[in-house]
């Protein structure tokens, strides 16, 4: 009776299943490889599968090899798309309801259309990125994406997502490069909400999670953005 898992988990549920108008777009960042995002993408693109009626899509914007297909994958042996974004290349004007999902692979979950890039696609340029996001909230009630820091790919416009996750790293080494990128999505997209996340995937100590966790808050205050860190 004095467990607040239970009804949070409900309440948390609940907002996931809200109705939406138009799709709402998640992206998912983090300052180094390794911290977490391509789990967090894959967990909550199979969460909103699972738990809404509609179309839903999990989408990794980082070059191949793509982290959302090993954690995602639709069964055994699957090893992702036999072609994957580079196929949307040339259009300016994306509808995923076009898209076949066969076309890209099995299927992880019921009305879920996994994209990521194939081992030869060419990387999309920024007026493609933009019409695959118009597609994706006209066909797909939420999509989740992992997005690469945006040195790595300045042709993905944070702008374009609703929100972002910022998948900060349990390790030690990583306070500076979590804190830079704090400050360069605050920078980018000031009007964009933040949701921090500290990803323990390598079992940090208790003590360097918490030293990381403060660090963060600190960040966050100095940038007037709420200092909340799950």
């Amino acid at each position: 009776y004095t467990d607040a898992f239970p009804n949070a988990f409900a309440e948390a549920i609940d907002v996931c299943q809200s109705p939406v108008t138009t799709g709402r777009r998640i992206g998912v960042i983090s300052p180094t490889g390794g911290s977490g995002a391509s789990t967090i993408t894959a967990a909550m693109a199979a969460l909103f599968a699972l738990v809404r009626t509609d179309q839903i899509a999990g989408v990794d914007f980082t070059p191949a090899p793509s982290g959302l297909i090993a954690r995602l994958p639709a069964g055994e042996g699957d090893e992702g798309l036999s072609a994957g974004l580079g196929r949307l290349g040339g259009m300016t004007h994306v509808d995923t309801d076009d898209v076949e999902p066969a076309a890209y692979g099995p299927s992880p979950r019921p009305r879920l259309l996994r994209l990521n890039y194939a081992a030869t696609d060419r990387l999309l340029e920024p007026e493609e990125v933009a019409g695959l996001h118009r597609g994706l909230s006209r066909s797909r009630a939420v999509s989740v994406s992992e997005a690469p820091r945006p040195a790595l790919n300045p042709s993905l416009e944070l702008g374009d997502f609703h929100a972002l996750v910022v998948a900060l790293s349990a390790t030690l080494g990583a306070r500076t490069a979590n804190s830079d990128l704090l400050r360069e999505v605050s920078r980018r997209v000031p009007g964009v909400p933040v949701l921090p996340v500290m990803v323990d995937s390598r079992r940090s100590p208790a003590r360097t999670k918490a030293h990381l966790s403060a660090a963060a808050r600190k960040t966050l205050r100095e940038l007037g953005i709420a200092d909340s860190v799950l």
